[in-house]
């Protein structure tokens, strides 16, 4: 009884490694290491819809300090992207996102604090490299972004809206 349950496993290991390299990663964790190399933590998870096609959404944080101005935000994002060759493989990309964060600033020389809100929205292309799970999303494209700012002190502060550089660089782990 003990060998037919040893071959039993055995077989069934075997099966099991044959399958996954087959296997259609369904989910991708992933971190932004230039945000935090400056202050901005963002985590994000995305899920294969179809095989091309993926939704996925971050959460971030922000704690920003330039000598006389500190700010502290948190904020969301949404995304789908549809790769070339399927999704979380070797393959080209295009994305849509959106994102928003609201937060909090002082003036630490006169004392100045505001409420600060910021959205954008935009468009990537780029290229994900994959090495079983680790992965590398390295892209870049164009985001319109709106900030609106509001003095806790009467300070009269102008809304900021245009349009900019995106840049899309993750490092995640596929499952």
């Amino acid at each position: 009884m003990k060998t037919f349950s040893l071959i039993t496993l055995l077989l069934f290991s075997v099966s099991s490694f044959a399958q996954d390299n087959n296997y259609q990663k369904k989910f991708n964790i992933s971190v932004n290491p230039l945000g935090l190399a400056i202050g901005i933590g963002n985590i994000g998870l995305d899920y294969a819809i179809t095989d091309q096609v993926t939704l996925g959404g971050n959460l971030s944080y922000a704690n920003l300090d330039t000598g006389d101005i500190e700010a502290s935000a948190n904020g969301f994002g949404l995304k789908a992207q549809v790769f070339a060759n399927g999704a979380f493989t070797n393959s080209w990309y295009a994305s849509v996102f959106y994102s928003a964060a609201s937060g909090d600033a002082e003036d630490t020389f006169d004392g100045d604090t505001a409420s600060i809100d910021i959205s954008s929205m935009g468009l990537t292309g780029g290229y994900m490299w994959i090495w079983e799970n680790f992965n590398i999303q390295f892209g870049g494209g164009f985001q319109s972004i709106s900030v609106d700012a509001s003095s806790n002190t009467g300070v009269d502060i102008d809304d900021i809206e245009g349009t900019g550089l995106a840049l899309d660089f993750t490092l995640g782990w596929a499952f």
